[in-house]
């Protein structure tokens, strides 16, 4: 499409500059736009795309592994992440390993 047939991927910018946790993102690079010596438009246009795009792929993967449970009434004797834990292994006998627990507020 933007003459991805004559681009290699072989830079790679670290992760804490792209904003990618801790993987490392690799940037189309033109062979013929490297031999210029200004900034070519269309390669910072193609970094930004797959920089966005790695964004993308990061942030599904950790949404896939969320879940909202409905119905817990609010109560001091135990906290939500003990609730669900129980109600995991007895309805769906699996034991999660949960990260972090939060209600949400109307």
């Amino acid at each position: 499409m933007f003459g991805a047939d004559d681009v290699t991927f072989d830079e790679e910018i670290p992760a804490s500059a792209s904003g990618v946790d801790p993987t490392v993102v690799k940037t189309a690079v033109d062979p013929v736009a490297t031999k210029s010596t200004g900034t070519n438009p269309q390669l910072s246009f193609r970094g930004a795309v797959v920089s966005a795009m790695y964004c993308d792929m990061k942030d599904r993967e950790n949404r896939s592994r969320n879940f909202v449970v409905s119905g817990l009434p609010v109560g001091a004797s135990s906290d939500d992440k003990t609730v669900v834990e129980a109600l995991c292994e007895s309805e769906l006998r699996i034991r999660p390993d949960i990260k972090s627990c939060r209600r949400l507020e109307r």
